[in-house]
């Protein structure tokens, strides 16, 4: 993935993570992405749908990614 790619993607997730989780007012970049995780697993909960095997799917797509 090319570095523009990378940027657009970092810059898409900061401003969500902004818009939601308060980065911009003293949260760490660190902390807000825990939060989206955790709002990721309790989603997956709610609808009956793996955690686990969309880490593992997201894995597979970020090393096709890298290469």
């Amino acid at each position: 993935m090319d570095k523009d790619a990378l940027d657009e993607i970092a810059a898409y997730l900061e401003q969500m993570m902004g818009q939601f989780y308060q980065t911009e007012h003293g949260v760490t970049k660190f902390d807000g992405l825990v939060s989206l995780l955790t709002n990721v697993m309790h989603y997956c909960d709610s609808r009956g749908i793996r955690y686990d095997a969309v880490v593992s799917a997201a894995k597979w797509h970020y090393i096709s990614d890298v290469k």
